[in-house]
C-alpha cells in the first residue's frame, strides 16, 4: 500500500511539472489564460482568448503532443468564455 501511495505522489509530482511547462510554454505563445491538467494519460487544456479558433487548436495540440509526450487523441481543449 505504501509503494502504491509513494507511486502516486510521484506520479502527481511529475504531472504538476508538466503541467506548469506546457502552461509557461503556451504563455510565451500568446495564451495568457491558460489551465492545464494531467490525468491518467489524458490532458484537459482550459484556455481562454480573444479570437479563439481551429488554428489555436492545432498550435496548442501540437505544444502538447511535444510538451506531455502523448496522444493528440488524448487531449481536449475547451474554449472559456
Amino acid at each position: 500500500i505504501r509503494k502504491k501511495a509513494g507511486d502516486k505522489i510521484i506520479e502527481a509530482a511529475g504531472n504538476t511539472e508538466k503541467e506548469m511547462a506546457m502552461e509557461s510554454i503556451a504563455q510565451s505563445k500568446g495564451y495568457a489564460e491558460i489551465c492545464v491538467y494531467l490525468e491518467d494519460g489524458t490532458a484537459n487544456i482550459m484556455v481562454r482568448k480573444t479570437n479563439f479558433g481551429e488554428a489555436d487548436v492545432v498550435k496548442l495540440t501540437e505544444i502538447a503532443t511535444e510538451t506531455l509526450n502523448i496522444s493528440s487523441n488524448n487531449i481536449k481543449i475547451v474554449e472559456v468564455r
